[in-house]
């Protein structure tokens, strides 16, 4: 029999994170009795016990301006974050050439959402202590002395009430693997439940009826555009976390779809492609460097926006991002200084699965891939856990009218051992018919919600 347990339906955001959790010893545990659903709904938590705020009962710290309101060191936080953003960016495009040695033409498209990861590992470090839960903060930089519950919660409130005119959606759930006998620690499921209005239930993993139940769940959180989270489930994962993440946002200043051409697109291993380019001619937010030509264009109510930068002829999206830092980042974003602009942007799809403990391997978490010495102690009580798997899905849609993306990460773990007006101005030239970076970000913090790079 089934038992299913549910603590707080999680608003949707997009599908970031999932994580199946394996235990960390090597002794099994006696299977625990089976219960009758009605009995396993955990209780409401204390008020004594609750997290002193949460993504659902804190007051809105969002102004009437849409400006996210967040303290000095959760600014910091984010601008660490930032930093290991763009960092992850250059290892995920590393890791793209050394799967496509084989395709030397083909592209090398992206797309990817960093809070979406981040938010991710911060679920599963909630559980972890010891150098397992340093290498998670030091890594996404988000530091031990702040309180990274309360920084997401913030963010998912923030996100979901600072512009009415995009449609945002964030969501958390945690699924138990029945056929393990664990459960889950109080704790830990009141800071799912306070932080991150995590939905909570036990699963047959070996229940078909399962892994569609888990892919409707994030079907539904994702408006359809990640249909599939888990292709199946492993009967050996203790349970699978999953943050969802969602947006749709019209541009302020949409293209004209009649303005749209069919043209020449060159990838960066030289190959042309015919693609539908997009065209408009208006006032942006503009910079350019020796290395680049960079703009924004803003969403609904200005707070969210994509910067686009362009790698200027001779250069390389990689010679941009050796360079690019959070602050640059956040000065374009920041720029009041709007040039006229002769826009040209292909309209496009990006659907990519990025596999990822490699890549966080190289860039400092180790010891929770370590069965060994993984210490993931704080999520159920029987065992530890260690990350057996770390994967994201993201896909976005660029068009006329605005964007529309999603991601999901998956993490699995198992059982281990313990200016002045110009006249007649005219437009600057932004021809992204070769390769180009592109962030959407919130426009007072710089968070980083999706990114990637376009590659035909």
């Amino acid at each position: 029999m089934r038992q299913t347990f549910l603590l707080a339906f999680v608003r949707p955001f997009c599908i970031a994170g999932l994580m199946a959790f394996g235990a960390c010893s090597e002794s099994t545990p006696e299977p625990a009795p089976v219960i009758d659903p009605v009995d396993t709904t955990y209780p409401e938590p204390a008020d004594t016990l609750k997290p002193t705020r949460s993504a659902l009962h804190y007051p809105s710290l969002v102004s009437v301006d849409g400006r996210f309101n967040l303290t000095g060191e959760q600014k910091e936080c984010i601008r660490r974050n930032n930093d290991f953003s763009l960092r992850l960016l250059a290892n995920i495009r590393q890791q793209q050439r050394s799967e496509k040695a084989e395709t030397p033409f083909s592209g090398l498209s992206t797309v990817f959402s960093p809070l979406s990861l981040s938010i991710a590992l911060a679920f599963a470090a909630d559980g972890a202590s010891g150098n397992t839960a340093t290498e998670i903060w030091n890594t996404t930089g988000f530091a031990a002395s702040t309180s990274v519950n309360e920084l997401c919660a913030t963010i998912i409130q923030n996100t979901l009430q600072a512009d009415t005119t995009t449609r945002f959606n964030i969501a958390n759930a945690f699924y138990l693997n029945s056929l393990k006998g664990y459960t889950m620690k109080d704790d830990y499921i009141y800071r799912l439940h306070g932080y991150y209005d995590a939905d909570i239930e036990t699963l047959d993993f070996s229940d078909v009826a399962s892994l569609q139940h888990i892919n409707d769940w994030g079907k539904r959180q994702t408006d359809g555009m990640i249909p599939n989270v888990l292709q199946e489930l492993s009967v050996s994962a203790v349970a699978y976390l999953l943050n969802a993440i969602f947006m749709e946002a019209g541009w302020v200043h949409q293209f004209s779809e009649v303005a749209t051409l069919t043209d020449d697109f060159t990838n960066a291993a030289g190959k042309i492609q015919q693609l539908p380019l997009m065209h408009q001619t208006g006032s942006l937010p503009y910079v350019e460097t020796a290395e680049y030509q960079a703009l924004r264009m803003h969403y609904g109510n200005n707070t969210f926006g994509m910067t686009i930068i362009l790698p200027k002829d001779g250069k390389t999206i990689d010679n941009v991002l050796a360079s690019l830092t959070p602050e640059a980042l956040d000065a374009i974003a920041q720029q009041r200084n709007h040039v006229l602009i002769n826009l040209t942007l292909p309209r496009f799809t990006s659907d990519v699965t990025t596999d990822l403990i490699d890549i966080l391997k190289a860039m400092g978490i180790h010891q929770a891939f370590d069965p060994q010495l993984a210490c993931f102690d704080g999520i159920v009580n029987e065992t530890s856990l260690c990350i057996s798997e770390i994967f994201q899905k993201a896909r976005i849609e660029v068009a006329e009218k605005g964007t529309r993306a999603a991601a999901i990460t998956v993490i699995g773990m198992e059982k281990g051992s313990i200016g002045e007006p110009v006249v007649e101005p005219v437009p600057i030239p932004f021809t992204a018919n070769r390769p180009f970076l592109y962030f959407i970000t919130e426009r007072t913090t710089g968070t980083i919600y999706f990114m990637g790079v376009y590659d035909g």
